[in-house]
């Protein structure tokens, strides 16, 4: 028996909600999102400053990192991989096409994250809009407790998003 997709999703929300790893050190940053330049035709009004916060969790154990990013003006995105030098990014698409293929590189010194979002370039005529080149510069929050509320509040527009995105697909 294969699972519906928007269970599958369902199952995914709910675990996103659980608290991370008793092993990892969540941290949150709150800062802006500087766009430089964009690709596609929806990108109207992106280029600029926007706020956004970015939660990453650090597993010393398995020497990994992940997370989530989001702002009232841009998508949320999860990162992941074993170097803050080139972590994966994945948006809420169920198109691979659209999800995969970009990537975040982040510095982190002392209280300070910098960095660069460098999205996959697509078509002008394409219908959505991607940050071909996007510098990011934060700082940590002071507040312990916010991180985890942050990272279950941008969990759940994430997986919220993919199963309407996966909704949409279906029809």
């Amino acid at each position: 028996m294969r699972l519906h997709p928007l269970i599958f999703h369902a199952a995914l929300f709910v675990s996103a909600l659980l608290p991370v790893s008793a092993r990892a050190d969540l941290r949150l940053y709150v800062g802006n999102l500087d766009v430089v330049t964009t690709s596609g035709k929806a990108c109207g009004g992106m280029r600029g400053r926007h706020p956004i916060s970015l939660v990453i969790s650090i597993d010393y154990e398995l020497n990994t990192f992940s997370g989530i990013f989001g702002g009232d003006s841009v998508a949320v995105g999860r990162l992941s991989g074993s170097s803050l030098e080139h972590l994966a990014l994945r948006y809420p698409y169920s198109d691979p096409a659209l999800a995969d293929g970009h990537y975040i590189k982040l510095t982190v010194t002392g209280s300070m994250l910098s960095g660069e979002l460098r999205d996959k370039h697509i078509d002008a005529a394409a219908d959505e809009c991607n940050f071909d080149l996007a510098r990011l510069t934060l700082r940590q929050s002071e507040q312990d407790e916010a991180a985890g509320t942050t990272y279950q509040k941008l969990s759940g527009q994430y997986e919220a998003q993919l199963a309407r995105s996966t909704a949409l697909s279906l029809l």
